[in-house]
Formats: C-alpha cells, structure tokens, sequence
C-alpha cells in the first residue's frame, strides 16, 4: 500500500485501472507494475489472465510511468508478445507510450517503427506505427496477396517526449485511430479479417516492412469488441465513462471528424464541454474543438486554446503536455511563431524536449520576440540556436540571416549591413539565401530614410548576378519604388495596377428594347427588338457609309430578353480602332437576356406509384408540373461532368431555380457522400478501363435505376466525376455502373447518388423524369409567392469568332444551360459591368485572340468555372494580353466540382488584378504558361470539399516560368 502524498496521487491510476477491469469485451490489460528483468513478463489484470512476455537478450529496463508512481517499460528493437486478441467480429486495443525517437531497426531502409502488432499487419492481422519525420501515426488491417494492407493515417503528428493515449478501433465497417480520446483518422474497411498465422500479439518492433521506436509503455489493453468515443477519451483520461448528453456529442464530434467535417466537429465538443463543465472530459472535449480549429487551417485561434489548455493546472497532464506540444508547430519545415513570447519562454524551461524540439522552439521564441519588437531576447535566442546547430555540425545560413533581420529590426544599420554581407559573400551559403541576403543589405538603406541610397542599392542589386531572377526583379520594383518616394509620392502608382481603358463617345446611336420590332430603323422612339436585329443594322451601316468617328453604340432599354438561341458576332461585326462597336444598357436600367422559363401550375403529386416511390415524409409535400403543358419540350439531358470535363465546350447542364436560388437535384445522402465498399471487379489500374459493381446502402438498393447517377471521388480526392448507373440488384445490393472512372475505383472512396425521385425528402430537391415529362419539387418556399425558372438554351448567350473593337456593358446573361460569353480570335473584346449568372457550365471563355477582357463583371452561380482566358503565343512568347480585372466571382464549380477554377489562365502575358474569388469546392485559380501577372486579388472560402488543392493551382511543370504573384489576400482555404 501507499501512503500520503503518493497515494493521493496515485488514486486516479488505481481507479482508472479498477473501472478498465470492469469493462465490457476486455480481453488482456498490461500496467507493467508487476515486471521484473529476472520474470521478463507481466501479467494481465483482467480479462484471460494471459503473460505479456518479453523475448529479446536485453530485458526492458523499467522506468517512470504515465503517474510518477507508476512503472513503464523501455523497447527498440526487441519486443513483447501476447496471446492474440479476437478481431473477426471487431476490437479495440489501447496503448499509453511515449515515443523517444527512431529505433535501432529501420524498415525498409525507412525510419519508422511498430507500436504493436497482431501478425504482421500487412497481409494479415492488423498493426499501428509512426514514421519519422513527419511523425504520423498508421492503422492498418492486412489484406492477403495478391492485396495488402488497408490503413488510414492521423492528421495531425503526433510529437516525442511526451505521453500518449493511442487507440485503434475496428467495427467490422470502419477503422478509427484516436490519440488522446479525440479520433485523427478513419476509413471504411468492411471486408474480411485475416487472422494471423502465428499467434502472437507484439508490443513493438514486428517486422514486415516496418522498423522500430524507441519507446516507453505504460499501458496496454485489449478489447472484442469496438469501444465508443465516449469510452476511449475517458480511458485517455483515467475518468469514468461519461453518460447522456456530453456521450452523446463526443460521439457525434467523432463522427463528423470521420468524415473531416471540422466546424461540426469543433461545434460537437464544445457542446461535450458545455454538458461536462469543470470535468476533465470538458477539458478532453476542449482540446478536441481546438485540434479542430487548427485542422480548419485557423492556426492563431487554435493556438489561442491550445494555450488556455497547456496553462489550465486543473486539465489532465496529458491534455497540457499535448497542447504544449501543439505550440511547437512545423509546416513544410518552416516553424511559425503562433503564441506570445511568455509562452515559449514557459515551454523552454520545461525538460523533455528533444534536440530537434528545443531548436524549433528556439526559432520560434526568436521569432515571436521579433514580433513583438524584442531584438535582445531574439538575438540572444537566435545565437543559442546557432549554437546548438554548430554542436550538432549543422549549417546556420538561415541563423546568421535572422540575426541581421534583429539588426535592423533594432536600427543598428551598420551591424545589419555587416550581417547581411557576411551572409551574401559566403561563397557555401545556398544562393537564394545569398540573394536574400543581398536585399536585406540594401533594405536598411530603405529602412533608415536614405531613399537616394537605397534607389542606388536596388540599381545596382537589379544588375548582380548574384541575385536569383526573382530578386533581380523584385530590387528594380524597389529602385523604382524608392525613386517615387524620394520625389515625395507613395512608393507605387495605383495606375501601374489597373488596366487602362477608354471609350470613346459614340455620336451614332442604335437603340434595343423589349417591345421593339427587328423592322424598324433603331432609332430613340422606334427602337429594335434584338440583338440579332442590332447587329444586322451595323453590318448595313458598315457597308454603307462606314463606321463614324467614335464608333456605334447600341443603347438597350432595361426589361426582359428571352433567348433561345445564341447571339453570334463574326469578323464582320467587328469595330475598329477608335470605333468601336458598344452594346450597351440604357443609362441608369437593366437589361436582362435570359435563356430561361418561368414555370407555373405546380400540383401535388396523386399517382399513387410516383406517391409509392416517394419517402414518406415527402409524399404531401411533393408537387409536380406538366412540362409539355407548360410549353417546354427540350428537357436536355444528363452527361457526364466532373475531373477533366469542365473545359470549353463542356456538357450543357439543366438546374432549376427558384428566386434565383438553384434547387438541388434529388440525392442520397443529402449532405456528405457514403463510402465504395466491396468491390467485385477489378480496382486501381486495373480496373479504369471497366464499369465497376460494388456493395451499396439499403436503401438506394431498392431504387430504380433509371437515369440514377452517382458523383464520386472514385479513386483520388482530387478526380470526382459523375458515373452513371447500369442496374442495382435489390436482393444482393450490388451496383453496376455504366461506365469507368477516370483513374479507376478504389475502396472507401466518397461518393452520392443523385437524380433520384426516390431522393426527394428536403425542400428544395427537385427530379425529373425526361420519360414522362412530368417535374418533381419539394417547394423550399411557398410557390404562389415564387418565381421558378428553368433553362432551355443550350448554348453560350453571346458567340464572337475573330471579332474585334467590340465591347459588351452593363448587360445581365442569366440562366442558360451552357456559357455565357464566348470569344475565340480577334482583339480587344471587352465584356465590362457584366453579370453572367445562374449558368451550366462556365461564365466566360477567351480563347487566343488578344486584347480580351472582363472588367468589372460579377459572374455568379455556375455549374462549370468562372472564365478561361487563354491567349498569347507560347512559341514565341507573344503576349496575349487578355485580362481579368475588378470582377466577383463566386458560387463557381457547382456541378463540375474539381478543376473548374474561378480564373483559368494559359497562354503568355495575361493579367489576373484587383479580383474577388469565393464559394467553390475546389481551387480558386489554376494558372499556366508564362509570364502572367497575378496581384491584388483576395481568394477565400475555397477547397472545402476535394483534396490535394489550394487557392491557386500550377500543376508541376517545370517548363513554366517568368509568372508574377504579388499583393493577394488568401485566406478561409
């Protein structure tokens, strides 16, 4: 027994270990309390009483546990086994470790090493192991050959020198890895599970590919069967089980962290939190939220609660050292400065750190100093960390260049120059650190109010070979800044940033309105009626007396233009310079060019088969519309769209729109997607060229499969696209598609059914069935108060070839199944003040030609992208001279879903300026050629469904070259 201080301490401990005894599905706990070098093994508390035995030449030296009066046991390369835990019908094994670095065994030639091991967890059995360096942690479940392992890998890294709770979890459906109680990783696994040939249970270092860790063990437990969220935060925190509401959420922030939804994720354990008030699980549940705060890419607010936690006496000990941990954070090797000075100054008079830690912390207490307008402390910390590198015989570059940033962060010029000098004439620094160094020299010029000094630094660096193109570039921007200013003027000329255009003033005049006739002359009082009739008036008046002096502008009067097919302008069409061609609106109105139809006479559903196939909860709330008695007979079709198919032209696509909102066409499920699972047919590469069958919920399963679509990630979650379905088996629930997929399927991949009547069960959801013409709703608002539109033309509003001098302003192009502008060839097109909206596939599309551009255009609620603007030539390096400027767009890459960008630009010398880009599942801008300028845009709110993206995408050419990104507001990604 124990007694006073030691045995308050340890109470929690024994407690915790009483409760895990008790658990359901127990089947071996391991504490280690009870091993000895001389027995080599340690009993199980509970369950089958089995030895966990220790079967290398060294026994494990024993060391201080999780609870400083606990014991832990020392592994690397030599490892402990037990009697295997039953894993047919699902499990759960727990382990409390603390992972000291790599081990003496590499695997395959790779650092990283085995937590533990049932068989060989490859083709067989299943295992958990971590790589290094990026410190991940890895579930797998073996599959036998000619497959192998199926694994899912945690978000987040999972740091050295601290304690861990590590919990791998399989339900016989999914796979779910948990580090601290908060779950980092799941999959869909629902095959079968391969029992292992020998029948061991390994604590360390297994084999098979895998090496070892350097580790210390305080607890190890396994189960039969799959604990709940609920019960695995509570055994990382030695508490008892929460019941009711706060279980209830935990398990919920589980779930939606299983399908990487962060908000509700975050929402769900602040709920837990608010229902476990001033309980360690509230703390758990605190720690969750903020692990989904820094998932959300909202590092400083993440870091702000990770903070509160790390100094909370109150949380867990394993919660504050996590969340220290977290301080710590390193993103493609650079480490970010996320909390205040005080912070890393508490973190570095902690011990335990690694080498590698305490430097990243160095860096980053020297940075937040920094920040904070600290140079002493900074340079003293920086200096301790060039030390530090010095001891280890590493290269300090990137040190030394800090230390002349505190220089001249403290105003001491001629130390900064000094500095930076030294950097810039090592002839073994890398050189863009010598280039950098080399604009850090001449900055302090700029930095001290030498403006004449600094205009000549840039002059000359603009000149030094030594300089990387880049910064060759960058110091004759700054030259030509500093001459600005010592002239007294701001250091750039806004007009430098804008694309300059002017219009003439038309004398001539032709006029448009909606009561119009195409017979009349198109003067003020006796106007045309269509944009067909106005540009055949300019073709007379160009073969008469030719364009005048400033042009034409054709004046369209504010109301309603109906389109069924596209207005095409050819070469002939064209203006010229000086004269120019403007179709214009009427000052202060708006005309509106629509290529859709309002839909009225909506009635509820009465045949009683369409009532049979509609769940129930929709049945009297569903109506219908006769589409050839509202006089619509061109009901279009659906094709396939996704990855790849997004370009110009792309498939017409068909949405209904109720105030301008569009409606969802029927799906399952209505937010989110299911996982592939069972495949019967070949996977991978294999399997692209085939249609696949595979194993599908209940309740799809008893749908017809009559124009049934599925949109998926089949393989990569950067590669979605729609699939259309052959057949469904009810009895087996097996599903064929009709088609392949791009890169083949892959199991556990996301994916949806839509277009289904069947699907229809939320307002909003719409279906309908091009057999019968008959429209299916689920009314989001109330009809008799609504406008429903639906669209019929096919193609682009406005189709230009070759034309040239013509300017599109103030119109609105809205609803159409296809484009809205298309310009191919010709110059100096400019579509300005434009609205293009509520469109099929893309807003606008330029290609080759020169001089095209939208300005100041809001392209809104697109099936496709926003514009693809490709112009100039590659070969020569010609630019094209295109443009896209002061435009919104938004709500973009509805349909299409990946790889339909806001902007998509090729070509040579085109500009992208002065932008808003928002709403859209995949990236902002994807970007090619050369020599375009990308600045003063602001990108958010993208990225929020597919993978592998970010605002801006270039691919990996490595021929591209000579692009300028400058001045842009990422952000919300």
């Amino acid at each position: 027994m124990v007694s006073g201080q030691e045995g308050s301490a340890t109470l929690p401990w024994r407690r915790h270990q009483d409760r895990l005894q008790e658990t359901p599905g127990l089947v071996w706990l391991y504490s280690f309390e009870d091993f000895s070098p001389e027995g080599r093994a340690s009993a199980s508390l509970g369950g089958n009483r089995d030895l966990l035995r220790f079967e290398g030449r060294t026994p494990p030296v024993l060391t201080i546990g999780r609870d400083p009066a606990a014991k832990a046991i020392s592994l690397d390369a030599e490892p402990m086994r037990t009697t295997l835990l039953p894993a047919d019908q699902g499990f759960t094994v727990e382990v409390v470790f603390r992972k000291l670095g790599q081990g003496k065994e590499l695997g395959n030639g790779r650092t990283n090493g085995a937590v533990f091991a049932q068989g060989n967890g490859y083709w067989e059995g299943f295992r958990v192991w971590c790589d290094y360096p990026d410190m991940r942690i890895h579930f797998e479940i073996g599959r036998p050959q000619p497959q192998n392992a199926v694994g899912i890998s945690g978000v987040v890294p999972i740091p050295d020198s601290v304690w861990h709770h590590i919990a791998a979890v399989w339900d016989t459906r999914e796979m779910r890895l948990y580090w601290n109680g908060i779950l980092i990783a799941a999959g869909e696994y629902g095959g079968p599970y391969t029992p292992p040939k020998a029948p061991n249970f390994t604590l360390g270092f297994a084999d098979a590919g895998i090496g070892s860790l350097q580790m210390e063990v305080d607890e190890l437990a396994g189960f039969s069967r799959p604990l709940s969220p609920a019960e695995i935060l509570a055994h990382a925190l030695q508490e008892a089980v929460p019941t009711g509401p706060s279980a209830e959420s935990l398990g919920k922030a589980a779930d939606a962290a299983a399908r990487r939804d962060w908000q509700t994720m975050r929402n769900e354990f602040q709920a837990a939190a608010e229902t476990a008030t001033g309980t360690p699980v509230a703390a758990g549940a605190k720690f969750g939220a903020a692990l989904a705060r820094r998932l959300q890419g909202r590092l400083p607010e993440a870091c702000e609660e990770f903070i509160a936690l790390m100094r909370d006496p109150e949380v867990p000990a394993i919660l504050r050292d996590a969340a220290a941990r977290m301080l710590v954070v390193q993103m493609k090797n650079i480490h970010w400065a996320c909390a205040p000075l005080d912070v890393y100054q508490a973190l570095l008079a902690q011990q335990g750190w690694s080498d590698e830690d305490r430097q990243n912390l160095l860096d980053s207490a020297a940075e937040a100093a920094l920040v904070e307008g600290k140079t002493g402390p900074a340079e003293d910390y920086y200096r301790q960390l060039a030390a530090l590198k010095a001891e280890e015989g590493l290269p300090a570059w990137e040190v030394r260049l800090q230390l002349a940033h505190c220089s001249r962060a403290g105003g001491d010029w001629d130390t900064a120059r000094a500095r930076y000098r030294e950097v810039a004439d090592d002839t073994n620094a890398p050189p863009e650190l010598r280039s950098l160094a080399l604009l850090g020299w001449a900055s302090t010029y700029e930095q001290a109010g030498d403006f004449a000094a600094a205009e000549q630094a840039y002059e000359a660096l603009a000149k030094d070979a030594r300089l990387i193109p880049l910064h060759r570039w960058e110091a004759q921007e700054a030259a030509s800044a500093m001459e600005r200013v010592a002239r007294g003027l701001p250091p750039r000329d806004p007009l430098e940033h804008r694309t300059r255009v002017t219009l003439p003033r038309p004398t001539t005049r032709l006029y448009v309105a909606p009561d119009g006739n195409d017979a009349s002359p198109g003067t003020a009082d006796r106007p045309l009626a269509t944009l067909e009739g106005a540009r055949d008036a300019v073709r007379r008046l160009k073969t008469g007396s030719g364009l005048p002096e400033g042009g034409v502008a054709v004046v369209i009067r504010g109301g309603l233009y109906p389109r069924t097919t596209a207005w095409e302008l050819e070469e002939q069409d064209s203006g010229e310079e000086g004269r120019p061609v403007i179709y214009q609106a009427a000052e202060g109105e708006k005309p509106v060019f629509t290529g859709g139809v309002v839909l009225r006479g909506f009635s509820p559903v009465q045949d009683p088969k369409i009532l049979a196939r509609l769940p129930e909860n929709a049945r009297d709330k569903v109506v219908q519309l006769d589409m050839a008695a509202a006089g619509v007979q061109d009901l279009g079709e659906i094709q396939k769209r996704g990855f790849g198919l997004a370009g110009y032209p792309a498939n017409p696509w068909v949405d209904l729109y109720i105030n301008n909102v569009p409606g969802t066409l029927a799906r399952w499920p209505n937010d989110g997607f299911v996982k592939t699972r069972a495949f019967s047919t070949p996977l991978a590469e294999e399997g692209r060229s085939s249609p696949a069958e595979f194993e599908i919920d209940p309740e799809p399963a008893a749908w017809s499969a009559d124009d049934l679509w599925l949109f998926g990630y089949w393989r990569y979650l950067w590669a979605g696209h729609m699939i259309r379905v052959a057949h469904i088996d009810p009895q087996t629930r097996r599903l064929k598609t009709a088609m392949p997929s791009n890169y083949g399927f892959a199991e556990g991949m996301p994916y949806y059914f839509f277009n289904a009547l069947e699907a229809i069960d939320a307002p909003g959801e719409w279906y309908l069935d091009r057999k019968t013409g008959m429209l299916y709703l689920y009314p989001p608002v109330d009809l008799s108060q609504a406008e429903v539109k639906f669209p019929v033309l096919a193609k682009s509003f406005v189709h230009m070839r070759n034309a040239g001098h013509v300017v599109l302003r103030g119109l609105t192009f809205e609803c159409g199944r296809a484009e809205g502008v298309v310009v191919e060839g010709g110059e100096n097109v400019l579509v300005a003040g434009c609205t293009l909206a509520r469109l099929g596939t893309n807003g606008a599309v330029m290609l080759g030609g020169r001089g095209h551009g939208l300005l100041g255009c809001d392209l809104v609620t697109l099936g496709a992208g926003g514009v693809i603007a490709r112009g100039g030539d590659v070969a020569t390096l010609t630019p094209g001279g295109l443009f896209v400027e002061n435009c919104h767009v938004h709500e973009f890459t509805r349909v299409d879903r990946n790889y339909a960008p806001a902007v998509n630009m090729d070509g040579v010398g085109n500009v992208i300026r002065h932008n808003l880009f928002h709403d859209s599942p995949h990236h902002g801008i994807r970007l090619g050629g050369f020599d375009h300028l990308v600045e003063l845009n602001e990108v958010h709110s993208v990225v929020y469904e597919s993978d592998d993206q970010s605002g801006i995408d270039m691919f990996g050419d490595p021929v591209i070259r000579g692009n300028v990104l400058r001045y842009n507001f990422w952000h919300h990604i």
